[in-house]
């Protein structure tokens, strides 16, 4: 056998249940030049709040921003994705939503709400 080959396999170490001294930023997770990143910038740049704003009446619980909930529908949409569940489902295991979301995870309901409001 030459130098430097060897039939022994070796594997990558594999541990799931592995703990970091510091968890990790949802920012860091989303690459700068990622689609989430630029349909963010885009909605930003749009300048609704105000529009939202003029619409919805005050008290009761605290809401979702309809800023938050439009980015991610838009987001959704643009990569095949239309039923509320499964866009509810992309804002808990998807990292570039959680990211879109700030890790707030609106349910199916809401979701369905804020669309046909």
């Amino acid at each position: 056998m030459s130098r430097g080959v060897s039939d022994k396999i070796t594997y990558k170490p594999y541990n799931q249940g592995g703990q970091w001294l510091l968890p990790p930023s949802l920012d860091e997770l989303v690459p700068q030049n990622h689609f989430a990143r630029i349909v963010s910038k885009t909605v930003d740049e749009l300048e609704i709040e105000e529009a939202f704003a003029r619409n919805t009446k005050g008290g009761g619980a605290s809401r979702y921003n309809p800023v938050m909930l439009l980015t991610v529908m838009i987001y959704c949409y643009m990569t095949g994705i239309y039923s509320s569940r499964q866009i509810a489902r992309q804002c808990r295991e998807n990292v570039n939503v959680m990211w879109l979301t700030g890790f707030q995870k609106p349910d199916f309901r809401t979701i369905n709400t804020f669309r046909s409001e």
